[in-house]
């Protein structure tokens, strides 16, 4: 997330730049009259950050704002409305595209809510001085849109900001050459180029946190590349086989300069990457990326049976288990890691029903190895959760670098609405990443209250959980009731204890495709 706004004082529209792809200044066939103006608009493949400035509508309410100037500056707000709406025509299918502001941010990165009236010292800076500026986040644009309009309020322009065709420079996703189209084809390719370094390497560590790849040093015609295979960007617009790097060899064995495709595809040719046995290290943008070396293109270490995605499910009776949809969208392969507490054996498992709108799935264990999961401690709550109950969350997260052991995270119930007030989800404060998806969420006595599903890009620690009422009824479309379990073991024991006593229902879903 980009807020940090490098701003100029004037009242007109000014500039503000704060990504790597930059908009014009923005222009305008029909704009608001109520003296906010648009100030610059950030465009990248996270989201769409719109600037305004409200000092001209402050000058208006008092001529003389800035700097502080008496008591009667405490009077003048601004009100901002419970939804501020953007649209834009989709370039592929032509139609119009409404999406709902996600987050709004004063100068300095201070948040803001919607629905609320927002008064003149509440920009006030330690300076003195006040700096009236606000940014609304958007959900990124598809690449191609050079129009947007905004409303404060679509229904009546008269009680909000509105702007209209603003012309913007769009989302370029640059080009980068696919040399293979799957995991078999790249093992291949490693397996017949002539270098001890060959190989597929994960990331297990950066400067700053980043992006988690999965790259192949390979060599297609005579010439040495890194290659696409996977990666935690939930936003990412690469492809397994796509050229992340083009290596260039250096009077040093195992080094290389290198023209490095960045997220959004752009080249950055300032790159080096060096291979030391079983490590790499890409350095790129003045940080050192450690990539360690999984496989040497080994079809039995890195098959196309193997998992390239992960997420977390957790037991039900009769070999029943939960996650989310998404988690197994399109897999033709579904792995259970975790089962009697054994993180290293794989039980085979087939959907049995999903409900795509919720985002849930039903699996079931069908190994012959598996007999039972034995008594499960938890049972499933019906009865809704309160606003402000202490929560925890079970799964495994980022297991490429946090490790294959189940990870505990705790918080309260911070809406009994979910993303853009869907009644369907909890907001929860427990930290989630990527993998948690399909985990469980029980409450303080053990009570399974939920299915860990997303997390909110724009805000710290805000998750989202789904409700058990609609697991309860994908439950009853295909399978008994009677698998939801009823009987609570835990509730009068401490956190410890419960965390102990359910580790082993909580399983780790590798899928394939």
């Amino acid at each position: 997330m980009k807020h940090v706004i490098s701003i100029v004082l004037l009242l007109a529209n000014i500039v503000i730049t704060s990504s790597a792809i930059e908009t014009i200044s923005p222009e305008f066939k029909k704009s608001g009259t109520n003296y906010v103006l648009i100030s610059s608009i950030d465009v990248d493949i996270d989201e769409t950050n719109i600037y305004i400035d409200c000092s001209p509508y402050f000058q208006k309410k008092s001529s003389s704002y800035y700097p502080f100037y008496g008591n009667s500056v405490h009077n003048l707000s601004i009100n901002i409305d419970k939804n501020i709406i953007m649209t834009y025509i989709d370039p592929i299918n032509r139609q119009t595209i409404k999406v709902n502001a996600l987050e709004l941010y004063a100068f300095g990165d201070n948040k803001l809510f919607f629905n609320k009236n927002y008064y003149l010292n509440d920009f006030l800076q330690e300076d003195g001085k006040y700096y009236p500026y606000i940014s609304i986040v958007f959900p990124p644009l598809p690449e191609g849109v050079d129009t947007i309009s905004i409303y404060e309020d679509e229904t009546n322009k008269n009680n909000g900001w509105w702007w209209e065709n603003i012309y913007i420079k769009p989302l370029t996703i640059g080009k980068t050459t696919r040399l293979v189209s799957d995991i078999d084809s790249i093992n291949t390719l490693i397996k017949t180029t002539k270098s001890q370094y060959a190989g597929i390497y994960e990331k297990v560590g950066t400067d700053n946190g980043g992006i988690d790849y999965t790259l192949a040093y390979l060599q297609y015609m005579d010439k040495d590349y890194l290659v696409y295979i996977k990666s935690d960007d939930i936003n990412s617009v690469w492809k397994i086989g796509e050229v992340k790097a083009e290596l260039r060899s250096s009077a040093n064995s195992g080094t290389f300069k290198a023209t490095w495709y960045n997220r959004d595809k752009s080249e950055n040719s300032k790159c080096v990457v060096s291979f030391d046995n079983s490590t790499m290290k890409v350095f790129v943008n003045d940080e050192i990326d450690t990539y360690i070396k999984m496989n040497n293109g080994d079809n039995n270490s890195f098959s196309s049976n193997q998992a390239l995605w992960s997420g977390t499910g957790f037991a039900l009776n009769k070999g029943y288990v939960v996650t989310n949809y998404h988690v197994v969208n399109e897999a033709t392969s579904i792995e259970i890691f975790g089962i009697n507490k054994d993180i290293s054996k794989a039980y085979k498992a087939d959907v049995v029903g999903v409900d795509k709108v919720n985002d849930l799935a039903l699996l079931k264990i069908k190994d012959d190895a598996f007999t039972s999961f034995g008594n499960i401690p938890y049972n499933v709550k019906q009865a809704m959760a309160e606003v402000g109950e202490d929560i925890f969350v079970l799964g495994y997260p980022l297991t490429t670098t946090m490790g294959t052991e189940v990870k505990l995270t705790n918080g309260i119930i911070s809406s009994r609405s979910g993303f853009d007030g869907d009644i369907a989800l909890y907001q929860i404060s427990a930290p989630i990443q990527p993998g948690n998806s399909g985990g469980p969420l029980f409450d303080k006595k053990g009570n399974l209250i939920g299915v860990i599903c997303a997390k909110h890009l724009g805000a710290e620690n805000a998750g989202y959980a789904i409700k058990m009422s609609y697991l309860r009824n994908l439950v009853e479309s295909v399978a008994d009731i009677s698998i939801l379990p009823t009987k609570n073991n835990i509730n009068t024991t401490e956190l410890k204890e419960q965390v102990k006593q359910i580790s082993p229902y909580v399983f780790l879903i590798k899928c394939s495709k």
